[in-house]
């Protein structure tokens, strides 16, 4: 149960939406494998798009930090594998490419101890992978 601050009297919350759950969430992802000669390994390209609807942190709805929009992101990457034919697969990557700003949590307790205390998403990263394969298994024709 909560309690209104100004009479101290309890909150009736029915019809608030649950705290901490957008209604939608959404993930797409597509990839293409660029058309190359597989003696130069397989190179795709790929993008994930996520969207998630609003969200309320606390549980007064109008409480200081409360209330969190809707957000979208999009993560990026190339990957090639068997890179000219050897065991070796060299990959790009960006996470939060449209550099967006959005909290993913929040102790909103503002109105019975005066702060807020928020986490944010991580910002625009990206970096390479380098990953080499051996032992049993890999195919005799890579020239090694």
């Amino acid at each position: 149960t909560s309690i209104n601050p100004e009479n101290l009297q309890p909150l009736d919350l029915s019809g608030q939406a649950f705290t901490n759950f957008p209604q939608t969430q959404i993930e797409l992802t597509g990839r293409y494998h660029l058309p190359i000669d597989d003696s130069y390994g397989d190179l795709s390209v790929s993008a994930t798009y996520t969207y998630q609807s609003s969200v309320t942190f606390g549980l007064v709805p109008n409480d200081v930090g409360a209330f969190e929009p809707a957000y979208d992101n999009l993560d990026l990457r190339i990957d090639w594998t068997n890179v000219m034919g050897r065991p070796f697969d060299l990959s790009f990557f960006m996470t939060n490419a449209l550099d967006n700003v959005h909290r993913l949590g929040s102790f909103t307790i503002y109105t019975s101890v005066g702060t807020v205390g928020d986490i944010y998403n991580e910002p625009t990263m990206w970096g390479f992978e380098l990953k080499y394969r051996f032992g049993p298994g890999l195919d005799s024709g890579l020239g090694l």
